[in-house]
């Protein structure tokens, strides 16, 4: 039997050339990067003509068991030879308590990658190595960097339990009941 399930539904209604579509397709590609699935193909022309890529921010307000946090998702996208590609990416999170400043989660700039502020130079070779195969299945697979399982399994050994479990409320939690229709 189906009990009674309540939803929250955001419509977007506007005049044309106001934006809506851009904040559509921007909530489509956090879907796509949460997930780790293929990001679009060029085609779509997502990013304005003459721009070299395209930068999206995402905020996030978490309550789990550990406390409530203010998170930030940082991703900057470029044309690839068929399909928009990670170019840049950066988790940060801090506390909902006065005077907290935001932590460092994951980053990624080009090749360079930090876990909590520690380069990736500073991880032991099976840790780079495992870190390296991730930022290639990235890039192979048109996906994100940040939420890949590959990574995920390096991070376990790293990051604390709450933010192990800040990463498990965006890519599961949320995502789960996140649905985007254009």
């Amino acid at each position: 039997s189906f009990g009674k399930r309540e939803a929250d539904v955001v419509g977007f209604y506007g005049q044309n050339g106001s934006g809506k579509t851009a904040v559509v397709d921007a909530f489509s590609l956090l879907k796509t990067l949460l997930y780790s699935f293929s990001l679009p193909a060029n085609k779509q022309k997502l990013i304005y003509y003459n721009e070299q890529n395209i930068e999206l921010q995402f905020e996030f307000i978490i309550t789990n068991s550990f406390g409530e946090y203010f998170v930030k998702y940082n991703v900057v996208l470029q044309e690839g030879t068929e399909k928009l590609r990670v170019i840049g990416e950066d988790l940060y999170y801090k506390e909902n308590v006065v005077g907290k400043r935001y932590k460092e989660i994951i980053s990624k700039m080009g090749k360079n990658i930090s876990i909590r502020n520690k380069k990736m130079n500073a991880f032991s070779d099976m840790n780079r190595v495992s870190m390296m195969v991730a930022d290639r299945m990235a890039e192979e697979n048109a996906t994100s960097f940040v939420f890949r399982k590959e990574l995920m399994d390096v991070c376990e050994g790293f990051l604390s339990e709450e933010e192990l479990e800040i990463i498990k409320n965006l890519r599961q939690d949320f995502n789960r009941d996140f649905h985007v229709i254009d």
